[in-house]
């Protein structure tokens, strides 16, 4: 009987001490941006000598990755996208960028698709271009500035060291 009141005491405080947490929703801003890379800054790599096809003239499609802050969209999301001039080091011929891209409803990640061309000088391709996302509806704001600019950098030869060379510890020089 004594152990019964010693123990009741404890069973009491741990039934009325005991409530559920809740998780936090998030309650700010819808932002939509450029992925960013390894070095914070949004950007997108083709290399022509890889595509494992001649020489020929060729095209290919580019992947920008477009990512989401906040909630998935219930609609599909209308982005414009505009060509950064200043930032851009080829030719008008040698890309095609849409002026408005669609973020499908319910993903968090899409893409906006780059049509790069090779230059007319065979193998010796190597140009940027600089897209910038510059408003979306729906409610969604475009994010922070250093997201809503990306560079796709087409080349069409092989480098002695790959960019992201760099960015692991362990191949060394």
């Amino acid at each position: 009987m004594k152990k019964l009141l010693y123990i009741l005491p404890f069973a009491f405080l741990a039934a009325v001490s005991c409530k559920e947490d809740t998780l936090d929703v998030y309650h700010g801003d819808n932002y939509i941006h450029f992925t960013p890379g390894l070095d914070n800054a949004p950007y997108a790599e083709y290399n022509f000598a890889l595509d494992g096809k001649t020489t020929a003239e060729t095209v290919a499609d580019v992947p920008v990755e477009i990512r989401i802050w906040g909630y998935l969209p219930e609609t599909d999301i209308r982005c414009n996208v505009s060509v950064k001039a200043d930032a851009t080091t080829a030719k008008p011929s040698d890309y095609e960028v849409t002026e408005q891209t669609v973020f499908r409803k319910g993903h968090h990640v899409d893409t906006l698709w780059v049509k790069v061309k090779r230059n007319e000088k065979l193998l010796n391709t190597d140009f940027k271009v600089s897209v910038v996302m510059t408003s979306a509806d729906n409610s969604y704001l475009v994010g922070p500035a250093i997201y809503n600019t990306a560079t796709v950098r087409v080349r069409d030869f092989i480098e002695k060291q790959p960019s992201w060379w760099s960015t692991t510890q362990f191949l060394g020089d």
